[in-house]
């Protein structure tokens, strides 16, 4: 009944936002949507001023053990300034089975804010996006805390094709009633493959503290339907044993 009733609420606004009439574009606006799905490495701009962008998706995963399902993902960035946007991301539906055990429930919500330094002379893009997420989720998938974190971006046009992006990300979520300081690199080259289409390949390592290094790659497309819509389709893999087996993704943007 969760699964359903998430489903429906996702397929109803997506319907919803579909249904409505477009509202003249303003001039600094005019640039195609630019998302932070699907890959982990977050862009490195922020939305456009006075403009609110809703980002969903689901990802199903399988572990070593595991399988689990997410939906929908929903972030909210809104564009307070040239520079500055708010982000707000909704507690999200989590199921998973393991050895025969089945959990489910919702997420924490994630409240945060994006500042764009960039660009710089070279062109190089760079962001810092400090969050925190706030204890509002079921009791398998909350940590009854305030857990904060801080991501810096960067992004860079190699030419007409290619674009390398990189992320560094440092959390302190709580694990077992204590912190756990966990770090992450990604690095993300991007190409476009028309107008339309562009697909992207990445690698991502997280190292907690008190638990062993996971390793993936990623990989997927992306698809403009309008210049504020998008479709994306992701997949990967992992690298070692503390890692998932792999998982399957998709989502849809839009930007009013």
């Amino acid at each position: 009944m969760r699964l359903l009733l998430s489903t429906f609420l996702f397929a109803l606004s997506t319907l919803c936002t579909f249904a409505q009439t477009p509202a003249p574009v303003p001039p600094e606006s005019q640039e195609p949507i630019v998302t932070d799905r699907p890959d982990f490495t977050e862009a490195a701009v922020v939305v456009p001023r006075r403009r609110l962008q809703m980002e969903n998706g689901f990802t199903q995963t399988f572990g070593r053990g595991y399988r689990s399902f997410g939906l929908t993902e929903t972030l909210l960035r809104y564009g307070l300034t040239d520079r500055l946007e708010l982000r707000l991301a909704l507690p999200s539906d989590m199921m998973q089975r393991q050895t025969g055990t089945s959990t489910s429930g919702f997420g924490d919500t994630y409240l945060g804010v994006k500042y764009q330094v960039g660009p710089l002379r070279n062109g190089t893009d760079i962001a810092l996006i400090p969050a925190v997420f706030v204890p509002s989720g079921s009791r398998d998938y909350s940590t009854r805390t305030v857990d904060p974190e801080i991501k810096i971006c960067v992004s860079r046009a190699l030419d007409d094709l290619y674009t390398l992006s990189g992320m560094i990300y440092l959390a302190y979520p709580t694990s077992d009633g204590r912190r756990n300081p966990t770090f992450q690199g990604t690095l993300s080259l991007g190409r476009s493959l028309t107008t339309r289409l562009s697909t992207f390949f990445e690698f991502s390592g997280i190292t907690p503290q008190y638990n062993a290094p996971e390793n993936v790659v990623h990989a997927g497309f992306v698809y403009l339907l309008t210049r504020d819509q998008q479709l994306d389709f992701h997949f990967g893999f992992g690298l070692n044993e503390a890692a998932p087996h792999s998982f399957v993704a998709g989502g849809y943007s839009i930007r009013f």
